[in-house]
């Protein structure tokens, strides 16, 4: 009988070419990084998107993508930034890998006090795929940052709408900026 155990055994194993039901190991692999990231493993899951990304072509922005959430949930804010921002700057992004890159980079921004830049990319990434960003904000933003996030986006959401001669601040930053230092719980 196999356990959830025996399953990643599996899964990691390099010598096994094929999985269940004759899915690739790689994406089997890119599947379970992914739902450790969501249980909260984020170190093992970065374990894994680490070997993934070690000379493969295949599933290469959803890996960066899972990476980057990973090293962000992690405390390594800079290399979150460099794994979004190769998923972002990709010759040939995959869109929902996209738009999940375009929602953790606006995530780092809001924690920079960037909250134009915030705003920008969560439009950009609702334009792209609106079901796609509501589900990384619902499953991937800490719930501890999703109040934060929601005040950012509604109130440069309203300097946009305002125009530039209505509202004091040129640099995007706004009241909602007095508290810089964050933990993701």
């Amino acid at each position: 009988r196999m356990t959830p155990n025996s399953y990643r055994i599996m899964i990691l194993s390099p010598n096994i070419p094929v999985g269940l039901w004759n899915v690739p190991i790689k994406e089997l692999q890119v599947r379970l990084a992914d739902c450790l990231l969501l249980r909260g493993e984020h170190k093992e899951a970065l374990s894994i998107c680490s070997q993934l990304a070690q000379g493969q072509l295949s599933y290469q922005n959803t890996v960066q993508v899972l990476r980057g959430y990973a090293r962000l949930l992690s405390g390594d804010h800079k290399g979150a930034l460099e794994a979004f921002q190769a998923v972002i700057e990709h010759s040939a992004p995959h869109p929902s890998s996209c738009v999940r890159a375009l929602c953790g980079r606006g995530l780092l921004r809001m924690m920079g006090g960037l909250n134009y830049l915030t705003a920008l990319d969560y439009v950009t990434a609702s334009r792209l795929q609106p079901q796609e960003t509501a589900l990384s904000v619902r499953c991937l933003v800490p719930w501890n940052c999703r109040g934060l996030l929601c005040t950012v986006l509604l109130e440069q959401g309203r300097v946009m709408l305002e125009g530039p001669g209505e509202h004091g601040s040129k640099t995007g930053r706004t009241s909602v900026n007095n508290h810089r230092e964050w933990h993701i719980a």
